[in-house]
């Protein structure tokens, strides 16, 4: 099976090292120059908990001829999903399957626009993922990748990366009720992403704050009355236990939106905060907390041309 990623930032590199560290065939496609060459150059660096190691990966820049792959991974920010796989349409062919597990709502409706929902899959990770630099990533901490076809018809090539996972040590499995699972996800980022990139923290930073992790808990609590609404039944004590591992198992961690906001970057922030608000607009269930989030977060983004 011919394997390739696409938005290959710190998620991408993890999972795309990993398998090509297991021998499976992978192609990075990486936009960023630096980060391209330097692992052209010295491989890319991996620093996990069980060992640190250098994984050679064939490297492309999207804009090079390949050959269609038999799946791609889509490792983009939400909001970047449509231009990325416009850009790499000549590696898609009519057999390709696309895979999913960017955070937020509705990513394999996006896909399905490309592919239909037929060669879909996609799910959710926990996996933690730091670009320490170009060419270097690190992931520490215990996690769980789950994915499902969107239909029938890619049940199969589902559990066989559920396989190629495990083999590359990234723990998968495929879960006949992904929605839920996708939501419990939503409902943790909209607590942990926006709260640590409003304080410039992790996990850990929430864990040790009474008044943030009390936050945290408030938010978590509103966000999933929305998924009731919206027909999702989801535990917010699951939501709240994963939460707390997250304080234990990636105290470190800086999440996605933190990485943003330091680098002056958009945010995802329309893809979680700012669904619960508009789904909590349509069902009629009150969302401040997400909300206010929501809107800091717009607020900090403002000032990126200010201050840059």
């Amino acid at each position: 099976m011919k394997v390739g990623l696409i938005g290959v930032g710190a998620l991408g590199s993890l999972f795309g090292g990993a398998l090509a560290k297991a021998c499976y065939d992978v192609t990075l496609v990486i936009r960023n120059e630096e980060h391209r060459n330097a692992i052209c150059a010295g491989g890319l660096k991996m620093v996990l908990d069980t060992s640190d190691s250098i994984v050679n990966v064939p490297v492309i820049a999207p804009t090079e001829p390949h050959d269609p792959f038999d799946v791609m991974f889509v490792f983009t920010k939400t909001g970047a999903t449509v231009a990325a796989i416009n850009a790499v349409l000549h590696m898609i062919a009519d057999s390709t399957c696309l895979i999913s597990v960017q955070n937020g709502l509705g990513n394999h409706d996006v896909l399905a626009r490309f592919v239909g929902y037929e060669r879909v899959i996609y799910g959710t990770t926990t996996a933690p993922a730091d670009l320490i630099g170009p060419g270097h990533v690190a992931s520490h901490g215990q996690h769980l990748t789950q994915i499902n076809a969107a239909r029938e018809d890619s049940a199969k090539i589902a559990m066989q990366l559920a396989e190629m996972l495990c083999t590359a040590d990234i723990p998968a499995v495929v879960n006949n009720e992904i929605d839920q699972v996708i939501w419990s996800k939503v409902a943790f980022n909209t607590a942990m992403n926006a709260i640590c990139a409003l304080v410039i923290g992790t996990p850990g930073t929430i864990a040790d704050s009474e008044h943030l992790s009390n936050l945290a808990r408030a938010v978590v609590m509103e966000s999933c009355a929305v998924a009731h609404a919206d027909g999702v039944a989801i535990d917010p004590q699951n939501v709240l236990a994963i939460v707390e591992m997250a304080g234990r198992e990636h105290r470190t961690h800086k999440p996605s939106m933190v990485r943003d906001v330091i680098a002056m970057r958009r945010t995802e922030i329309d893809a979680l905060n700012g669904a619960i608000v508009a789904l909590g607009k349509k069902h009629n269930i009150p969302t401040p907390l997400n909300e206010a989030l929501l809107a800091l977060i717009k607020g900090v983004e403002a000032q990126y041309e200010k201050n840059h």
